[in-house]
């Protein structure tokens, strides 16, 4: 079976490592009103609903949205590394699965 766009995005979605500091839920929702200009999104809905509801009213918009979110957890990583050399090999590894998201993100469209 063949997965949809926004099947993808919401296992992309859930494979992500996220930084603590931020609340990927709620980062997605005002990334998504910075970019669009619009309300649409909602915080109410269950995530599956959420992530269709963004795709469809703009789907690069979502895509920019994950993936700054993305990017800013692995900052947080790789800043978490500079504080805390015993755990580098746990911290590359959240990196290297984010980065993989990320690519597997920008060949969705």
């Amino acid at each position: 079976m063949v997965k949809s766009p926004d099947e993808i995005l919401i296992e992309i979605y859930k494979k992500a490592n996220y930084s603590p500091l931020v609340y990927p839920r709620i980062e997605l929702y005002n990334l998504f009103r910075d970019i669009t200009g619009r309300f649409t999104i909602g915080l109410s809905y269950g995530l599956p609903k959420v992530l269709k509801r963004a795709y469809q009213e703009d789907r690069d918009s979502l895509r920019k949205a994950l993936i700054a979110i993305i990017k800013h957890s692995n900052s947080y990583f790789r800043d978490q590394i500079s504080k805390y050399p015993s755990l580098k090999v746990d911290y590359e590894k959240k990196i290297s699965t984010n980065n993989k998201l990320m690519e597997e993100l920008e060949r969705l469209w």
